[in-house]
């Protein structure tokens, strides 16, 4: 599943709307552009003055071929801001670097302080009365309107991007904790390690039942024997399992079960009648020979 962030449909004039700026505003900015861009490699500079006193430096910025390419680009970027075309292509370039940042692994942290000491040093050049800004307090006020236009865009693409990768791995996590594998002609095992609560039970059925409709296997076997906690709810959720593969014309064997789980069982007063279920995977696989018509020959 990919999960959107609530800006990743929302066109360049939405924005605008959103943080109150028009034409005039813009162009207001444009005039700006002169002053920052001879000034831009002296902010740059003092930027990573500044950085190099941080962690991130060290893990990101160590190599001098690689620092030079990432201050190209972070003057560009400048540039590109402050020649104000907010259009849906600034915006895809927004998202961009929102995927980059994401990519390489850069704290949101990281990014919010860096843009905090580019704002700070736009805002005391802005104010520099050599400078001759017509209306400093409303330059400033006009960048930090598009700065957060722009800050709200990378983080919330930097969100999507991320939550995306979580889900992957969420999703690699769950296909490693349901493998079910083809022991024999005609039977499966899935073998059972650590919680089963109602989300994983829906996990591992829904893996079980693909495979059984894959392979149409006749015996599955479920082995239980690492599974930490057995009660009523978790013995439901086999039991489910075990209905769910006979409607598939697939028999269910329950293996792995420990004096200590019977026990459990037995206090708990719960029905595994309609169950099959063996002590070993031992046992459990000699059923399914049975079941299934074929026979173990000893290698001897």
């Amino acid at each position: 599943m990919t999960v959107k962030s609530p800006l990743s449909e929302v066109t360049s004039a939405n924005l605008k709307d959103v943080y109150g700026l028009n034409d005039e505003d813009l162009q207001k900015i444009r005039d700006l552009r002169p002053l920052m861009e001879g000034q831009m490699e002296s902010f740059i500079s003092r930027f990573y003055e500044w950085l190099g006193q941080r962690p991130e430096f060290d893990e990101y910025f160590a190599d001098a071929r690689q620092l030079e390419r990432i201050q190209g680009l972070q003057s560009d970027y400048w540039m590109n801001f402050f020649a104000a075309r907010v259009d849906d292509a600034y915006v895809e370039r927004l998202r961009a670097l929102g995927r980059t940042h994401a990519h390489i692994g850069l704290s949101l942290e990281a990014y919010m302080s860096g843009v905090s000491m580019f704002m700070t040093m736009f805002a005391e050049c802005i104010r520099d009365p050599g400078n001759n800004v017509k209306d400093p307090g409303e330059a400033v006020s006009l960048i930090t309107k598009l700065l957060h236009l722009d800050t709200v865009v990378v983080v919330s693409t930097f969100t999507e991007r991320t939550q995306h990768v979580i889900n992957e791995q969420n999703k690699s996590l769950m296909q490693l904790s349901t493998p079910v594998s083809m022991l024999w002609d005609d039977i499966l095992m899935l073998p059972i390690v650590g919680i089963v609560d109602s989300k994983r039970a829906q996990e591992i059925m829904d893996a079980m039942l693909m495979k059984i409709a894959e392979t149409n296997a006749r015996v599955m076997i479920l082995d239980i024997s690492g599974v930490s906690v057995i009660d009523t709810a978790v013995a439901n959720h086999f039991i489910k399992m075990t209905k769910a593969a006979t409607l598939m014309g697939c028999r269910c064997i329950i293996s792995g079960i420990s004096p200590i789980i019977a026990q459990t069982i037995v206090s708990l007063g719960i029905d595994l009648a309609e169950i099959h279920t063996r002590s070993t995977l031992k046992d459990a696989l000699a059923f399914a020979f049975a079941e299934t018509g074929h026979k173990a020959v000893s290698a001897s």
